[in-house]
């Protein structure tokens, strides 16, 4: 290993920081009750509130933190950002280096489900060797700095990834992203492409290049007008869910109450009908992220990925191609995601050295967090693969 040692961390947010975030989210939702239509149906205001409701009088962030802290977690100072990561590696013996990236709205904590299922995959009836899997937070997402007066694209995120690797001794590893985590996943691929073993992606967050010889088809625009890429590919065009500055950061920075409608509102849309994130079940992982949004007053700057990947959009050139061994899954009904045999995978195929395509029998772009194991699977396979 080369430069500084990790130093552990330890999540320790002041007891008072956690009262006061309660003691709004009662001001602001006895005086700014839902509007009759803040999602679909009344259905999803009352749930809202339920949720709300449980925040206040159920939910135990002291408790939540504990469980956190049962991860190994880690900071790093990487070219001057400090770096939050969970490193945990495989259970008897060495593993395959595994980064994992988050998406947004979301956190590192989007795949704490999967650690123990990679790291231990005999307990869970999977064959091979384990994973040494490695979460990094994305700059300006709860306990990693994002630096300041400059836009911070995912090129550069990839840049600060492929950094952090190397000074934790993995010349060679596979990357697995979604949302946000896809982008710099891609990025990272497209960088230092004799450093990757794989690329697993579970959405496309690079856009076709511009080619004056071979337009797009009908297919593939109907698949970037329905996923986030359509944005990068075309900025004039209007979309509701994107944020088109960063003046929303002021909106929240004091209002966990608007952080959460906020938050919730694209969870409910970007993860399905079937998974209703209302339910009890869902709530204290759900108030776990949001708390920490809140808390580590990271909710603007996380946002600022879709302002500064507008600037400095992840795009290749005509002709380019990433070369790495590329699995893409496929969560149905999810924003931009639709069957694997649909000719809106034209487009990726030119971008991506296409091997593998898997479609998830689960609703929604957070299937990662509703079964874990789908997930683990498919990296065991695709990834094991890659190394032979």
């Amino acid at each position: 290993m080369s430069g500084a040692a990790p130093g552990r961390f330890v999540v320790e947010l002041p007891d008072e920081d956690v009262a006061r975030m309660l003691q709004l989210i009662d001001q602001e939702r006895r005086r700014a009750p839902a509007p009759e239509a803040a999602w679909a149906s009344a259905a999803d205001c009352r749930g809202f509130d339920r949720l709300c409701d449980y925040w206040l009088n159920g939910f135990d962030w002291s408790a939540q933190q504990a469980r956190l802290n049962e991860q190994p977690q880690f900071t790093l100072e990487v070219d001057g950002v400090l770096v939050h990561f969970v490193h945990q590696r495989a259970a008897g013996g060495p593993g395959i280096p595994l980064l994992l990236a988050h998406s947004w709205p979301s956190t590192f904590l989007e795949y704490l489900p999967l650690v123990p299922v990679l790291t231990n995959p005999s307990a869970y009836g999977i064959p091979g060797p384990g994973f040494d899997v490695v979460i990094p937070s994305l700059p300006g997402f709860g306990f990693s700095e994002r630096p300041r007066g400059k836009a911070w694209s995912y090129a550069a995120t990839a840049g600060l990834w492929h950094r952090l690797m190397q000074q934790l001794g993995y010349s060679e590893f596979a990357v697995s992203g979604t949302g946000f985590g896809a982008g710099v996943a891609s990025m990272m691929a497209w960088q230092h492409p004799e450093r990757m073993s794989a690329l697993q992606l579970n959405s496309v967050d690079v856009p076709p290049p511009p080619s004056p010889e071979q337009a797009l088809s009908t297919a593939e625009l109907l698949a970037l007008a329905q996923s986030g890429c359509w944005d990068a590919a075309a900025p004039a065009q209007p979309c509701g869910l994107v944020p088109k500055s960063n003046m929303l950061s002021f909106a929240l920075a004091d209002s966990p109450y608007s952080v959460a409608a906020w938050i919730v509102q694209r969870w409910r849309l970007w993860a399905g009908p079937a998974a209703d994130l209302s339910e009890a079940s869902d709530h204290d992982s759900l108030l776990t992220m949001l708390s920490l949004y809140w808390l580590t007053g990271t909710t603007g700057a996380s946002i600022l990925d879709f302002y500064d990947n507008r600037a400095e959009p992840p795009r290749l050139e005509p002709g380019q191609k990433i070369t790495v061994p590329t699995a893409i899954g496929v969560f149905p009904d999810s924003a931009g995601n639709r069957g694997p045999d649909g000719a809106e995978f034209e487009w990726q195929k030119r971008l991506y050295r296409l091997e593998r395509i898997t479609e998830f029998p689960r609703i929604g772009s957070f299937g990662v967090i509703h079964d874990p194991q789908l997930l683990a699977r498919e990296l065991f396979q695709f990834v094991q693969d890659c190394a032979r």
